[in-house]
């Protein structure tokens, strides 16, 4: 029998022990494994604990070999300084337009056989999607007593933008409908690792939000006025403070909103702690199940079927991020959101550079309690699709702008890229509530900023369904809200994709 306290992964000191909690968590190949503990994500990006990784997996799943192999080595294959990149940069924009679905760059696997339900499946409610968003739901739902809850999932827990993203808890420049599910979030977050029984790395540091010239400066004054007025914990900084505060910030910085509440977490142990909690409370999850359609009787949901079988149930929840848009297509419901990948880069471990994170109209920053710093864009260039294709132009970018808010980080190497899909609403803010079909509910459309409501969403929705009176009040975040003739944005706030400001703003 080996020592599972063992070491598995040297970069980042993973023991056999946390390899087989994650496969216990739902973990079923090398690739979730990385995500749910890490290993894989160092200097060697796996080059040596990859196979020591499938070796675990396949002894304890039982795969056949051809069925788990090594995560591949996402771009860079060597590190490189961040300064070659952004003085690579010649002023043209990334390429924008619709990008193929090809993920032949991230893992080349064969699809394993999937085994059938051996009879139909019985749920009182469906949860379709295993990210942060659909895990907290169901959990939620079976914490407040609901006794037969299912989750369904075309992958694994975490698998996509759930396990992809910085792990950033803002109530900075949270948009004016969003702020009360912020804050019910805000106060579940402290505790929620206690709760699952994970330990969350939940770290308060800070979002700083920079302005680069008097224009930007003025549009962020007006956002933390009415922060301010609405109760979060947010100020206005000139930029002599700011470089007093956080000295390696540039000194072309004129101003910019400081949250020091904000937050991070792991955004992966977040999932791996509610499919864990959500478990021990009788919610089943079925990975690798995919929704192909649905059943109705007598004008009310009756069944889900996947490409394994039906499961009848008459409540079914739609949390699949953009993949919710061709489900309720299938329901005769336009959900107007759609997919864009969204690309990250992330450092060696460094010493302290600067606590909060930092965000512009172009990039943003976050250092990790583990060193690491985690590199990305902020105002999208037009992509869109479900790639997750590393795009040099894209690194090369956020390259050039971290590097102009942040100098000190042009001396960093830069180890790993990777590629997330958000799904976007059209008018940047989050969608939930009932879909408009009797039976079934909606929870998607968080424009890259959803992950921080987590908790909110989870035990708001959870109270919707149950018993359809939410302690939150969530009705401006309707899908009606888009049948209306009127503009949706009241007030100033953050958006990811600042080009579009002025057609948001009232």
């Amino acid at each position: 029998m080996s020592n599972t306290s063992n070491l598995v992964c040297r970069c980042e000191e993973i023991t056999e022990e946390e390899v087989l909690s994650a496969i216990a968590s739902g973990a079923g190949s090398v690739t979730w494994v990385k995500r749910f503990t890490r290993a894989g994500m160092g200097l060697c990006q796996g080059g040596v604990c990859g196979r020591l990784v499938a070796n675990v997996v396949r002894q304890r799943t039982g795969a056949a070999p051809e069925f788990v192999l090594p995560d591949s080595r996402r771009p860079p294959v060597r590190p490189i300084p961040i300064s070659i990149l952004a003085d690579a940069y010649d002023g043209h924009e990334s390429p924008t337009g619709l990008l193929p679905d090809d993920d032949s760059d991230v893992r080349l696997i064969k699809a394993q056989p999937k085994p059938q339900f051996q009879s139909t499946v019985k749920a009182d409610v469906v949860v379709i999607g295993a990210g942060a968003l659909g895990c907290a739901i169901a959990y939620y739902l079976a914490k407040k007593g609901q006794k037969n809850v299912v989750v369904v999932d075309k992958g694994a827990p975490g698998c996509e933008q759930s396990g992809r993203n910085p792990g950033g808890i803002r109530m900075l420049g949270r948009h004016p409908l969003e702020l009360p599910l912020g804050l019910e979030s805000a106060g579940i977050w402290p505790f929620l690792g206690d709760e699952l029984g994970e330990d969350l790395q939940y770290y308060e540091m800070g979002y700083l939000w920079v302005a680069s010239n008097e224009e930007e400066a003025e549009y962020q004054a007006k956002v933390a006025k009415t922060q301010q007025d609405s109760g979060v914990n947010v100020e206005f900084l000139d930029g002599a403070e700011i470089r007093r505060r956080f000295p390696a910030v540039s000194s072309h910085i004129v101003g910019g909103v400081h949250c020091p509440s904000d937050a991070q977490v792991y955004c992966v142990k977040a999932v791996k702690g509610l499919v864990a909690a959500a478990k021990r409370r009788g919610v089943a999850f079925y990975n690798d199940t995919t929704v192909t359609g649905f059943e109705f009787s007598a004008g009310r949901l009756f069944a889900i079927i996947t490409d394994r079988g039906r499961i009848e149930a008459p409540v079914a929840v739609l949390a699949a991020g953009p993949w919710s848009a061709p489900l309720a297509e299938k329901l005769g419901v336009r959900l107007p959101i759609y997919a864009c990948p969204n690309q990250m880069m992330v450092t060696e471990p460094l010493p302290p550079v600067v606590k909060p994170l930092v965000l512009s109209t172009h990039a943003v920053c976050l250092q990790r309690v583990d060193g690491n710093v985690i590199i990305g864009n902020t105002n999208l260039p037009g992509l869109s699709g479900f790639s997750k294709r590393t795009l040099l132009p894209e690194m090369i970018r956020s390259a050039k702008f971290i590097s102009e808010v942040v100098p000190l980080l042009r001396k960093a190497n830069i180890i790993r890229s990777w590629v997330g899909t958000i799904d976007f609403s059209e008018d940047d803010v989050l969608i939930m509530g009932e879909l408009g079909v009797p039976g079934v509910f909606v929870s998607c459309g968080g424009s890259g900023h959803a992950f921080a409501l987590t908790p909110g969403i989870g035990k708001v929705m959870a109270e919707l369904i149950m018993d359809s009176r939410p302690s939150v009040y969530i009705g401006n975040l309707s899908l009606k809200r888009f049948a209306q003739d009127r503009r949706t944005v009241s007030g100033a706030h953050f958006a990811h994709q600042p080009h579009d400001r002025d057609k948001r703003t009232a």
